[in-house]
């Protein structure tokens, strides 16, 4: 039984050989497992949505996952900043800083809103932006 299958049947409520796996990792044990594999690490995602919920998706073809998350990036001309005071600020001007496992939230951009208008005037990212969808499309085509 393939991955699509056994996916199409999970979601039909039908037994299957195993259940579906779905992984993400940290960096760190990322890694790792790259080091153990003997494989080249990729670098995280720019993405707004969480870089290590849709990273390392060679090494989770590797392990046999069933699924592969996808989801959008940063666009090609919004990559995320790096500020002096050691922020990583993404193009909705959300700002995280590395703990060392996670990224925390230290920045928000909306923070200040009191009123409607305060929402409208904050410019939000174009979602249609070059390169926004570019890994997901890349992603899907090869599984």
């Amino acid at each position: 039984m393939n991955s699509k299958e056994r996916l199409q049947k999970n979601l039909r409520f039908i037994q299957t050989d195993r259940p579906p796996i779905f992984a993400s990792f940290t960096a760190q044990a990322a890694e790792k497992l790259y080091r153990y594999f003997g494989m080249e690490p990729q670098k995280p995602l720019d993405s707004p949505l969480s870089s290590l919920r849709i990273s390392f998706q060679d090494l989770l073809i590797k392990l046999g996952a069933d699924c592969l998350c996808v989801a959008a990036c940063a666009p090609d001309n919004t990559p995320t900043t790096q500020s002096v005071d050691g922020l990583s600020i993404n193009e909705w001007g959300i700002g995280t800083r590395s703990t060392g496992l996670y990224d925390e939230f230290a920045l928000f951009p909306l923070s200040h809103a009191e009123s409607k208008k305060d929402i409208e005037q904050y410019s939000f990212p174009d979602p249609n932006a070059p390169g926004r969808f570019r890994f997901a499309e890349q992603t899907v085509k090869q599984s």
